[in-house]
Order: C-alpha cells, then structure tokens, then sequence
C-alpha cells in the first residue's frame, strides 16, 4: 500500500511510504491503522484520524492525532503449498517420493539438534 500521514495538513517523517507492505495481525501497525487497511480492495483508498499513544516511540508524534490517507495496491495471503511430488522435488528430492522427503527432513533435523546440543 502507499499511505500519507500529515499533522495539521503537514507531512511528518516517517508518516508517509509508497509500495509499503505489512501482515495484517502481526502487531507492526498501531491497531488502528491495521483497521482501517481490513477490507480494502486493490485499487480503493481510505482516508481515517489516527491517534498515536502518548508513549509513542516517535516522541514528534507521541499523543497527537494525525490524518492517514491509504491506498491498497496488493493483497497477498500466505498459503500452505500441497505435500506432494512437485513439492518433494523443489525440496531436492529427484524422484518426488514424498515419504522420502520425509525422511530427509527427520534426518536433518535430528542432525541440527545434535549439533545445537554439542554446540552448548
């Protein structure tokens, strides 16, 4: 998303970005601003009052309300790829044998916590 913060019609540092992106529910934005970026469709822009928290990080802007206007460029969603032959095969696995892959991966990972252990 683009979005454009100003304090009294004023841009602030640090207010404004182009092709900035965040995971809705990760905690990165204030609460309010992950509201107002919920439902958005590409293409749509919005225009919200946010208020920062007086102990706010950024003390110019720490217990001020500034105006956000946001535009939603891209929307993307994580997805969990399908356990099978292709996958097994990106993985390095030549025959795509998912149990082998499988297998694999057990193998590495007792390795890793071995050495881990070791390493202590």
């Amino acid at each position: 998303m683009d979005f454009v913060g100003k304090l009294d019609g004023v841009l602030f540092e640090g207010g404004s970005a182009e092709d900035f992106t965040f995971v809705l529910g990760e905690g990165r934005m204030l609460p309010e601003f992950e509201t107002a970026a919920l439902g958005l469709k590409v293409g749509e822009s919005k225009e919200f009052d946010l208020k920062f928290p007086d102990d706010y990080h950024g003390k110019d802007v720490a217990g001020k309300t500034a105006q956000f206007t946001i535009t939603m460029k891209k929307i993307e969603w994580a997805h969990l790829p399908e356990i099978d032959t292709d996958f097994a095969k990106s993985l390095g696995v030549e025959d795509g044998d998912t149990a082998k892959m499988h297998g694999e991966i057990k193998d590495n990972l007792e390795r890793e916590a071995s050495a881990a252990r070791s390493r202590s």
